[in-house]
């Protein structure tokens, strides 16, 4: 779910032949997740006009002020995942990785690790970037990024001296919604010889 709601399951239902079965219908109440005013996370996309047929860069940018030691199970979420094809760099064993979601499940996005101040405070700031495909003109209004960690909130030592999770709590970063504008092609100025590319570098 992406938002906090009371959600209404329907029922599963099995029809063999002429039987019917069912299961009864569910409530799924979702709660809202505490923000994590150490973490953030921002989605940037280009400020200039896209077309179909471009390969568009953006980027993805998770930042974090604490120990890395208490998070776990970080898991960045944006419905502009789920709307496009995108070309991702393969990850070597020896790279940073920032793990996003989508509907068919996790990715690990080759990463690289920077340190940034942000309003007096210094972030470790992972930063992976994907190339978007456009096939389409339209506007894709976009719900806010998000960022979802397991963070500890409690420590033990065990007998070897190591340090164990005891207590955790669910938390979670959000950015700004956005709006995506993908502009037709201007068909009607192109020259004669126009073969539909699209992209950087020449008119």
């Amino acid at each position: 779910a992406n938002n906090p709601a009371t959600y209404s399951l329907p029922p599963f239902v099995v029809n063999q032949r002429k039987r019917h079965v069912s299961t009864r219908g569910l409530k799924l109440n979702v709660q809202d997740i505490e923000t994590d005013p150490n973490m953030r996370v921002a989605l940037i996309l280009p400020s200039e006009p896209v077309y179909p047929g471009q390969r568009v860069p953006i980027t993805i940018e998770w930042s974090y002020a604490e120990e890395f030691d208490g998070v776990q199970n970080l898991r960045v979420r944006s419905l502009l995942f789920d709307h496009f094809t995108f070309i991702d760099e393969p990850v070597s064993r020896e790279d940073n990785v920032l793990p996003i979601w989508t509907e068919q499940g996790q990715l690990s996005l080759k990463a690289t690790g920077t340190k940034r101040t942000l309003d007096g405070r210094e972030y470790i700031v992972l930063v992976a970037n994907r190339f978007m495909l456009i096939d389409r003109p339209g506007e894709v209004d976009l719900d806010p990024i998000t960022a979802n960690i397991t963070k500890v909130t409690r420590w033990r030592q065990d007998i070897f001296g190591q340090r164990r999770a005891v207590a955790t709590t669910r938390v979670r970063a959000i950015g700004h919604p956005q709006k995506l504008v993908i502009l037709p092609l201007p068909l009607d100025q192109a020259p004669a010889s126009y073969a539909g590319a699209v992209g950087r570098g020449f008119t």
